[in-house]
């Protein structure tokens, strides 16, 4: 997979924000550029790449954002799109009813949600109108920063907005250099113990789990293992392997987490699986020197039995 910043640029200040360091002093005309885009795309397409993900900051506020997604799709590569759901009525109106227009299956947008608490009122009404209008386009996401958090509206907001039957649960990693709001090590069991307790209410109302990156599989009981394998119908996965994060200023890093680790122009490959081949060496370096975030994981099986790739290399780096 490949994630595309369109800008750094952001209408929103979440406590937990990866790319924080990024936003602040950014330059307006720091957005990336339709040469860029087309560069990137070609790069995908060597590699027979069949899907981008359009992120930011907020996507949304580049002013080519519709052009960008038109012209990936008519690449023959499908676009994802992750928000904040923070749009304006005129937005909506002009450059959502382009994206309605496109297929299901080359446009879709990941909503990444703040618990309410957090939110301000007007921010509010804008995710609300923003996710009644993408409606089932919409899949939710999640970020845990901490170990009190509560789901429980977004499992409504599903059911009221008619948004896709699953929730993508990300965990806040520590960046280097910056200040954002991340999950302790020493809180994680305690969050992963409060998410499973909503295990329950996934069954109930059909909704499909997706973890994402840097959660240890040590943490999860049998049980809870086997729970995740019928809400996702697949087998559950506690590796860690590139992202791939590609700036507007054409430079490329395994993942804002390692972000240090070795960023390079975009220029200097030929293709995406040479980006994938470099930093997936890369991490492989440092997995020889630091088995986990764990004491235990040095010996850990499942660690060894290639089930977990022991948490997430951004606590170690």
């Amino acid at each position: 997979m490949a994630n595309i910043l369109l800008t750094h640029r952001c209408n929103r200040s979440c406590p937990y924000c990866f790319a924080t360091g990024h936003q602040e002093g950014d330059s307006p005309e720091n957005i990336l550029t339709w040469d860029s885009l087309v560069s990137l795309i070609n790069l995908l397409k060597k590699s027979d790449e069949k899907r981008v993900f359009f992120l930011g900051g907020e996507p949304s506020l580049h002013p080519q954002m519709v052009e960008f997604c038109l012209y990936s799709i008519s690449r023959g590569v499908g676009v994802t799109m992750f928000s904040n759901g923070i749009w304006s009525e005129a937005l909506l109106a002009g450059a959502g009813y382009q994206l309605l227009r496109l297929p299901k299956d080359m446009f879709s947008i990941v909503c990444n949600l703040n618990q309410p608490d957090i939110a301000s009122a007007a921010e509010l009404v804008r995710v609300h109108d923003f996710l009644s209008f993408f409606g089932n386009r919409v899949t939710t996401g999640f970020n845990i920063y901490r170990s009190d958090f509560d789901i429980a509206f977004v499992f409504e907001y599903i059911r009221r907005f008619g948004l896709q039957s699953g929730i993508r649960i990300g965990l806040a990693h520590p960046t280097p250099g910056k200040t954002n709001c991340h999950l302790k090590i020493s809180d994680m069991p305690k969050a992963v113990s409060r998410l499973m307790s909503y295990g329950p209410d996934f069954s109930a109302h059909k909704i499909s789990l997706f973890l994402d990156c840097g959660f240890p599989r040590c943490l999860f009981s049998d049980d809870d293992i086997s729970l995740l394998s019928r809400l996702n119908s697949d087998e559950v996965h506690f590796g860690c392997s590139p992202i791939i994060d590609i700036g507007p200023d054409m430079k490329v890093w395994s993942c804002f987490p390692l972000i240090r680790q070795d960023p390079r122009p975009v220029i200097e490959f030929a293709s995406f699986d040479d980006i994938y081949l470099h930093y997936e060496n890369k991490l492989n370096e440092l997995r020889t020197d630091k088995a986990g975030i764990f004491r235990e994981c040095e010996q850990c099986h499942y660690r060894k039995a290639g089930e977990c790739a022991g948490g997430c290399l951004g606590h170690l780096t």
